[in-house]
């Protein structure tokens, strides 16, 4: 049992603690492969995309990456290329997916209520997700600690 006025738990909900470790390769190619479907929502519409997009986002926020349909994808693409295995921790990851799950969640709803909001999220879908395929710059992970840890360690101070 925590103390009162503990909020570790707050931010192990938001990031989770993860001893478990993941191919970088794997996770950049996952990134690849949300940004090119969310260009392909962008130039077609069509609205399996936002969906498929909610389901893949919500395993892989969940931990459930075993079953997410682009991380298969990525890790069979990864088998083919033979790159070097990098390993990280998956916990700063899943929470850019939760916050992909979002962007996705909204996508989903604007895209019938009001598609030009639709087509805005999916650009900055894309945005993200090529900053983390090719720069190797997760902006989910820099807002979880630039925004939420402090902001938890601030509660906390309280």
């Amino acid at each position: 049992m925590q103390p009162p006025g503990d909020d570790r738990w707050l931010t192990n909900l938001v990031c989770p603690i993860s001893a478990v470790r993941v191919r970088q390769d794997v996770v950049r190619l996952t990134a690849l492969l949300v940004a090119l479907l969310a260009i392909a929502y962008l130039m077609t519409s069509a609205w399996w995309i936002p969906v498929l997009l909610v389901v893949d986002f919500a395993a892989r926020g969940s931990g459930a990456r075993s079953v997410s349909l682009l991380g298969r994808s990525a890790q069979r693409i990864s088998g083919v290329l033979q790159r070097p295995a990098v390993m990280i921790d998956p916990a700063p990851k899943q929470f850019a997916a939760r916050v992909g799950l979002l962007l996705s969640i909204g996508m989903a709803f604007a895209m019938w209520l009001a598609p030009s909001v639709a087509i805005g999220l999916a650009a900055v879908l894309v945005i993200f997700a090529l900053l983390e395929a090719i720069g190797n710059i997760c902006v989910g992970c820099l807002v979880y600690s630039y925004v939420v840890v402090p902001m938890v360690h601030r509660q906390g101070a309280s």
